[in-house]
C-alpha cells in the first residue's frame, strides 16, 4: 500500500474526528470571548508579525499542490471562476472576503472587484452560530487576524467572532477561523470539500490556497469577513 492509499483510507476517519477539534488551539475560551480585542476591531500588523507568520507555515507541515502532485483536474474542484460569482457581490467592498452559501465558497473583494474564490467546508449544521458546540459557522462581519501555523490546518486565519454585537445579543462560541484542509486530507482536495465537516471554520481544499489566502491579507491588511446567510 502506497503512502498515499493509506493518507486517503484514513480520511473518512479524519472527517469525524477533525471536526471536534477544528476549534481547540486558535482563540480564547467563550468564557474570555469579551476580552478578546480581534472581537472589537482590526489588530495592528508589523513586519516582524509577517515574517514570523511566513515563518511559521513555510517550516511546518505544508503541502503544496506540487508537493502533492496535484493535477489540474484535482485542483479546478476547489476553484470558483471570478465569472460565475453573483452579481454585485463585491459592490462597495474596499478589501474583504465574504462567503455565501449561493456559491459555497469565499471570494476576495478588492475595491468592488471580485479578485479570485475558492470552495470551502464550512460547520457540519450550516451557518447561523449562536452558541458554543452548535457545529454552526455564523453569520456577519467580522475582523480577521494573523495567520499562523497549525498543527492540525497548516494555517490557521482568526475570525474575531464572536463580534461586539453577538457578544450583547447574548451568542457564545470562540474560536472560529479560516484554515487549511485536515493533515490528513491535505492531499485530497475532493474528499475535505465533499461534504460540510468543520465545528463552525471554513476549511479551504488545499494549502496552496490557505497560503495564497494569507498573502493577500498581509497585502491589503486589515481585511474583515462578512458571512452571508444566503
Amino acid at each position: 500500500m502506497t503512502p498515499f492509499s493509506i493518507l486517503y483510507a484514513l480520511t473518512s476517519l479524519c472527517t469525524v474526528l477533525c471536526a471536534s477539534i477544528c476549534l481547540q488551539l486558535a482563540a480564547p475560551s467563550s468564557a474570555n470571548a469579551a476580552l478578546d480585542p480581534l472581537s472589537k476591531g482590526p489588530l495592528p500588523l508589523t513586519e516582524k508579525q509577517i515574517r514570523a507568520a511566513r515563518m511559521a507555515y513555510q517550516n511546518g507541515l505544508i503541502y503544496k499542490d506540487e508537493d502533492c502532485f496535484l493535477k489540474s483536474d484535482q485542483i479546478e474542484p476547489t476553484e470558483i471562476a471570478v465569472s460565475s460569482l453573483p452579481a454585485n457581490l463585491c459592490a462597495n467592498r474596499t478589501q474583504e472576503l465574504v462567503y455565501s452559501p449561493s456559491f459555497g465558497g469565499l471570494a476576495a473583494c478588492l475595491n468592488g472587484q471580485p479578485e479570485f474564490a475558492m470552495k470551502v467546508s464550512i460547520g457540519t449544521h450550516g451557518i447561523g452560530k449562536t452558541r458554543e458546540g452548535n457545529r454552526k459557522s455564523p453569520v456577519g462581519t467580522y475582523w480577521l487576524g494573523h495567520p499562523r501555523h497549525s498543527l492540525q490546518f497548516g494555517i490557521f486565519i482568526p475570525v474575531g467572532y464572536p463580534n461586539t454585537s453577538n457578544i450583547a445579543a447574548g451568542f457564545t462560541g470562540s474560536a472560529i477561523g479560516i484554515h487549511g484542509p485536515m493533515r490528513f486530507m491535505v492531499c485530497a482536495p475532493k474528499t475535505s470539500l465533499q461534504k460540510n465537516w468543520t465545528a463552525g471554520c471554513f476549511a479551504v481544499g488545499r494549502d496552496t490556497q490557505i497560503i495564497a489566502l494569507s498573502e493577500w491579507l498581509f497585502t491589503h491588511w486589515p481585511v474583515k469577513l462578512t458571512i452571508q446567510r444566503n
